[in-house]
């Protein structure tokens, strides 16, 4: 799904042009996520790699934590989709609280989310024709788990997926 298409997408979220504005401006597209322009992330999973299975010994890289069979930042939650004919999806959240959010996407996949006070519109993608894996993102906000409000997944050709989810981990 190329960059426009998701920006077409994401701008229905909050039904408003300054979200579509937000993506336009948030370094999704290239590079090594860091804005320095070096080779892209990679497209697969490594076990114990962030939002990627954890290794046979339930081990996962510094500053990960091994939890539900998943490397994640402590403290955060998982977004899984579990219908492989997805390749993109919005999702509004509502947090426990305003605090504010952090996102991380798996390899192989761009994302971006934008926050006003406890809702949070995140909208995330596959780079290439392939489904997610354990993880599609995470989401770090403080107090507690969000809870999410609204999902509208896409697949290939950037049709609505009807009945595809999103669960919270």
């Amino acid at each position: 799904m190329n960059v426009i298409k998701l920006i077409r997408r994401i701008s229905h979220l909050f039904a408003g042009p300054i979200l579509a504005l937000a993506l336009v401006l948030s370094p999704i597209g290239c590079g090594d996520g860091a804005g320095t322009g070096k080779t892209p992330p990679p497209t697969e999973c490594t076990a114990g790699a962030q939002l990627c299975p954890c290794s046979a010994g339930g081990g996962c890289t510094s500053g990960l934590a091994c939890e539900a069979n998943i490397c994640r930042p402590a403290g955060s939650s998982v977004l899984s989709v579990a219908d492989a004919a997805v390749r993109a999806c919005d999702v509004l959240l509502t947090l426990p609280d305003a605090t504010e959010a952090s996102s991380v996407y798996e390899a192989g996949s761009m994302g971006a989310h934008v926050q006003r006070g406890s809702k949070v519109g995140l909208s995330f993608g596959r780079r290439t024709d392939s489904a997610f894996g354990a993880g599609a993102a995470s989401i770090s906000s403080g107090n507690g788990a969000p809870r999410v409000e609204s999902t509208v997944c896409y697949d290939r050709a950037g049709k609505a997926l009807p009945g595809a989810t999103v669960e919270v981990r």
